[in-house]
């Protein structure tokens, strides 16, 4: 089963991230634009319908990475259990790939980066 990451920089609705949580188990998202951005592990666990009971969680980290040449930066990133568990240095370097690939790429508003 390939691995999937998900780079979302654009203003997807709570829906959209936990339908790409779902289908990929990591998600990037940009939280600095988006109002009532803490709340949004809660709001996506809500939509994929996490509960105590069920053992599915979504797990929220910022993680600092380095992509490209530049300063490190610090990113939000959400992991579904069923799909993605997280898991400190393994998590980060993952992520640190996507995020490489998609500045190799220009950024786009979606970036689906696979392994």
């Amino acid at each position: 089963m390939a691995t999937k990451v998900a780079v979302i920089n654009s203003d997807l609705s709570t829906t959209e991230i936990a339908y790409q949580l779902k289908d990929h188990g990591t998600v990037v998202v940009d939280l600095y634009s988006r109002p009532g951005a803490h709340m949004l592990r809660e709001h996506v666990s809500a939509e994929l319908g996490c509960s105590g009971s069920t053992g599915d969680s979504v797990s929220y980290h910022q993680l600092e990475i380095w992509a490209g040449d530049d300063m490190p930066s610090w990113i939000n990133v959400l992991f579904y259990s069923p799909l993605a568990i997280y898991h400190p240095r393994a998590s980060r370097d993952l992520v640190e790939r996507a995020m490489t690939e998609w500045e190799r790429n220009a950024r786009p508003e979606y970036f689906l980066y696979v392994e």
